[in-house]
């Protein structure tokens, strides 16, 4: 029986993109990584769309393991000229919370993934 649970464990992990939960490198893609890693890579922006839309509806785990995957810089945020008191705020937002720092990335999760949609059926 602890062979089943460890089966499971790893099941919780892994998405059925073949992404992990939490990202298994370790360091999370800034703003700009993580836009450009989503149009090379289709796949993967389907994986952070979906992590988004589960994040919005308050899913924890989705939150968590979007955040391992997800960090903009002080500099990205910056050339956004969103204001310093709010770029505080975006970079020491914790997962649970209603958070901007999603927001950036939804548009370009969303293109992307559109883009895997419409080449399957082309």
């Amino acid at each position: 029986m602890p062979a089943k649970k460890a089966n499971k464990t790893a099941s919780a992990r892994q998405s059925t993109s073949g992404f992990e939960c939490p990202n298994p490198k370790g360091k999370p893609y800034s703003l700009n990584q993580l836009v450009g890693k989503m149009l090379d890579d289709q796949e993967f922006a389907v994986f952070i769309r979906n992590l988004l839309c589960r994040a919005h509806k308050r899913d924890k785990n989705a939150a968590e393991c979007l955040d391992s995957y997800y960090q903009p810089t002080d500099a990205e945020l910056a050339a956004l000229c969103i204001p310093p008191a709010q770029r505080a705020r975006i970079l020491k937002s914790k997962c649970t919370e209603t958070n901007n720092k999603y927001l950036l990335i939804d548009v370009p999760a969303y293109v992307a993934a559109k883009k895997r949609a419409k080449a399957a059926h082309d």
